[in-house]
C-alpha cells in the first residue's frame, strides 16, 4: 500500500479515536480492534523503506494518550476477557 493510502487510512483512525474519547462514546471492544489494526499498520509501516514510511508520530494520539486511563481501561478489558471465557 502507498505511503500515501497508509497516511489517509491512519488518519481516519486517529480520527475516530478522538471523537468517540471527546464525546464520551468510548466502547471499549471497538477502540480495542481500532487500535490493533493500526498497530498491524504500524508494524508493515516499520518494514518499509525509509523514504516510504508514514512517520511514526502519526500513530501518536494524545487524546488517547492524555485522556484514558490505560491501566483502568486494561482492568476491565481483563475482567470482559476472563468473563468470555
Amino acid at each position: 500500500m502507498p505511503k500515501e493510502q497508509i497516511y489517509t487510512v491512519i488518519q481516519k483512525f486517529q480520527l475516530y479515536i478522538t471523537i468517540v474519547l471527546m464525546e464520551k462514546i468510548f466502547k471499549q471492544e471497538v477502540m480495542q480492534w481500532v487500535i490493533e489494526v493500526m498497530d498491524l499498520f504500524y508494524q508493515s509501516n516499520k518494514l518499509k523503506p525509509k523514504k516510504e514510511r508514514v512517520p511514526d508520530s502519526e500513530f501518536y494520539n494524545d487524546s488517547l494518550n492524555n485522556d484514558v486511563d490505560l491501566r483502568k481501561q486494561a482492568e476491565i478489558f481483563y475482567k470482559e476477557w476472563n468473563f468470555t471465557k
